[in-house]
């Protein structure tokens, strides 16, 4: 679930079988409409005086737990002005038609249509991406002949990790400093909130500082900085952005006698783990040299 760039295709007739399909979907939306007992001028109100369409070529990220509004401009329109059939989005994973004009056609309360007057254009919007929005989506101009615009969506989930460990140790005293990085996200969280066990802290006077910052493209940091570390701040550490997952990290906070001890502890594994190898590449030398030895002698 990486955060990749989007790409889109313009086509005069990508296939036109599904151009068939969703003009039978027009037509049964106005003969429906005009069954109901919907006015001509409400019908009329889903054809526009337009110009002729021309795509953007859009380039966008969008995040799965952002929060934000995807929002993909259909259409920009000049030239001599004309009366088209309604503009149509629809999602070509299942060829469900998703609005036709003005009109949402999906249960979906997530996905509508935006016409903005002043420039021309068509919105679909989709409120608070999933996965499962991810593929190809088909703007589609009933004209004769049809013009589609195709954009295809990828969706991706950013990623959050607290710098260091599964562990920190820190004296009693001294202070707590933990960085939160959470990448793969256009825009930074709205808010990140750090929790002590099941506490928030961000609103916690006097000891505590939290800092966000964005840091390069599709990057943001936070950093909670705890002074005079006491015994009672030892615990587990969560930092849980607005469009991501949560990180956490585990705090010792060790009176001087017990990190030292904490340290001597690391150290000595270490020196361990150094002599273990050390001893092993000496007994594996010495048995080549008597290997050749040996060798030497048959000879």
């Amino acid at each position: 679930m990486e955060f990749s760039v989007d790409y889109s295709l313009n086509s005069w007739n990508w296939n036109r079988r599904y151009y068939l399909i969703s003009r039978a979907f027009v037509c049964f939306w106005l003969l429906m409409t005009y069954n109901s007992g919907v006015t001509a001028k409400q019908i009329n109100a889903a054809k526009i005086p337009m110009k002729p369409p021309i795509y953007p070529k859009p380039s966008y990220s969008f995040s799965k737990s952002s929060g934000l509004s995807i929002v993909q401009p259909a259409a920009l329109l000049n030239g001599k002005q004309f009366v088209v059939e309604p503009v149509s989005w629809l999602r070509l994973r299942d060829f469900h038609l998703l609005t036709v004009g003005l009109y949402t056609y999906t249960s979906d309360t997530r996905f509508q249509t935006i016409y903005n007057e002043y420039a021309t254009d068509w919105t679909l919007q989709i409120r608070y991406p999933q996965l499962s929005d991810e593929g190809l989506y088909e703007c589609q101009v009933s004209s004769d002949p049809p013009i589609s615009h195709y954009v295809f969506l990828k969706v991706i989930v950013p990623k959050t990790k607290i710098l260091g460990s599964g562990n920190f140790y820190v004296s009693v005293g001294s202070e707590i400093n933990l960085t939160c990085v959470i990448t793969d996200c256009p825009e930074p969280p709205a808010y990140v909130f750090w929790y002590h066990d099941s506490r928030m802290i961000n609103f916690d006077p006097g000891r505590i500082n939290i800092a966000l910052q964005k840091a390069g493209n599709n990057t943001a940091i936070s950093r909670l900085r705890i002074k005079n570390a006491e015994a009672s701040d030892t615990g587990n550490y969560s930092c849980s952005p607005s469009n991501a997952d949560v990180a956490s990290i585990f705090v010792h906070v060790l009176k001087g006698e017990k990190h030292a001890a904490v340290q001597n502890d690391a150290a000595s594994t270490s020196s361990s783990s150094r002599f273990v190898s050390s001893f092993n590449t000496m007994v594996a030398f010495q048995f080549v040299v008597l290997f050749t030895v040996t060798a030497s002698r048959s000879r």
